[in-house]
């Protein structure tokens, strides 16, 4: 069934992207776009028998406010059950935070009744799309000037960490309850059918940790094996393969045993290699040319896994970096074989800039980015887990890029040791129930430098395994 999306005339790029994201992205349903002078936004039929009315506030102010700090969310935000509705099944907690919405005139005004007389039109006071936008294209991190040490948008500065739904998909919920409010106008409309993947990438910070590197790096890799990490046997694997100067026995030779993991659960892994030395002491010490990482492209392409892009602590604002980078890699691991039909990877450090950092990625060539997650915290940052079609806030334009948000990564949840506590344990394990139960995308980074002791490598082990 086609469906009629009449809107008003205000922000058309923007309406039409969002539009497009959640229901022929998300949901699959063709519809038609009609514009008019109307104040909100209503999905019909052909021939206007039913109708699903939706509030509409982020796209009703004046463009004078537009990505200012007025058209911010009020706080603290306003929480809907959404029972009232009689969605029972849409969720697994009643209540639902409302970032833009209009429930004055649904709890007081005319519309406080949810269907009309002859039960053919329904009303959610929820500003869906304006929501969802201000998720998925991180609105607020190009109107807000919070920024950490590494020039990071900081997760304290960020509307679902103060408002506690981070760990939460919220744009998820919000397309559950529209699906809920267009099931309940059209009971026979179907959706498209989605299935959960996990998605495992491996940031390749380093290829080797002791082998051919300078002596004062080796020492304080070893010093920190045995007093920090108190593990002997790290400590002799370490100076075995310094002393013998042997790739093969160095503790980050950890790629055979990740892609062993996966290929027996069923799954891909994705390694993102660097390809310069970088310029500061964020950046780590390899070549993509070093005769190891040679190696380690043509056996990970050998065994069928994924060669994606991790560029260096200073890409995420320089286009012509970026695009050398990432044209560098991607020549390095075609000539040992690639032939991968798109191209991804991740910022190193997570920095990314709104909607810069896209943008140069868009030009040089990738297919993903997968940066959009927490340096120290695990969650849902793009409000979503679903991969989708970026938005260029400041071109005001639909990019072919696409992202792939980030949900857990290794560092975050786990000890130098390479322990993890109960609390942080069972938030991975319910985050990731939380994607199947929406059918979408659990996205793991898990370093290959941090599975090289027994340890590290029994934790990724149990990890992998329960999640499956």
């Amino acid at each position: 069934m086609e469906i009629i999306v009449t809107i008003p005339q205000s922000y058309p790029a923007e309406r039409d992207y969002i539009i497009s994201v959640i229901l022929k992205e998300f949901l699959g349903l063709d519809y038609v776009i009609q514009r008019t002078g109307r104040a909100n936004v209503c999905i019909s039929d052909k021939d206007n028998r039913r109708r699903l009315i939706i509030a509409d506030c982020l796209f009703a102010i004046s463009e004078e406010q537009w990505l200012t700090n007025k058209s911010l969310p009020k706080q603290p935000l306003n929480v809907l059950d959404h029972r009232l509705f009689g969605f029972d099944n849409a969720l697994g907690f009643p209540s639902l935070p409302v970032i833009y919405g209009d429930l004055k005139s649904h709890l007081d005004g005319p519309n406080h009744a949810q269907n009309t007389p002859n039960g053919q039109e329904f009303w959610l006071p929820i500003d869906i799309f304006g929501a969802c936008f201000f998720m998925l294209t991180r609105y607020e991190e190009l109107v807000k000037t919070d920024r950490d040490e590494h020039n990071r948008f900081p997760p304290k500065a960020m509307l679902a960490h103060q408002e506690g739904f981070i760990e939460r998909p919220i744009v998820n919920e919000y397309i559950e309850i529209l699906w809920s409010g267009l099931k309940r106008v059209w009971p026979s409309l179907i959706r498209k059918k989605r299935e959960y993947r996990l998605l495992l990438s491996h940031d390749v910070d380093d290829i080797l940790s002791v082998v051919g590197k300078p002596l004062k790096q080796v020492i304080r890799r070893i010093g920190g094996d045995l007093i920090v990490r108190r593990d002997l046997i790290m400590v002799l694997r370490n100076m075995q393969a310094a002393w013998l100067g042997c790739a093969e026995k160095d503790p980050f030779n950890t790629f055979d045993f990740i892609m062993d993991l996966s290929e027996k659960n069923g799954v891909s892994s994705t390694f993102n290699f660097m390809t310069d030395l970088g310029h500061t002491k964020y950046d780590q010490r390899y070549n993509i040319d070093h005769p190891w990482a040679r190696h380690c492209l043509r056996r990970i392409v050998q065994r069928g896994h994924l060669i994606g892009f991790h560029p260096t602590y200073g890409s995420y604002l320089n286009a012509e970096r970026t695009k050398s980078e990432f044209l560098r890699l991607k020549m390095a691991a075609e000539e040992e074989g690639a032939e991968q039909n798109e191209w991804g990877g991740r910022q190193h450090y997570l920095r990314w800039q709104n909607p810069t950092t896209w943008q140069h990625w868009e030009e040089a060539g990738l297919n993903y980015d997968s940066t959009l997650g927490f340096a120290d915290l695990i969650g849902f940052r793009t409000g979503c887990c679903y991969e989708y079609p970026v938005f260029n806030l400041q071109e005001r334009k639909k990019l072919n890029l696409r992202e792939r948000s980030l949900m857990v990564m290794d560092g975050t949840v786990t000890d130098r040791d390479g322990t993890i506590t109960n609390i942080l344990w069972g938030k991975i394990f319910h985050l990731n129930d939380i994607c199947k139960k929406f059918s979408g995308d659990f996205t793991l980074l898990w370093h290959n430098g941090k599975v090289a002791s027994r340890r590290q490598r029994k934790l990724y082990l149990s990890t992998i395994d329960s999640i499956l």
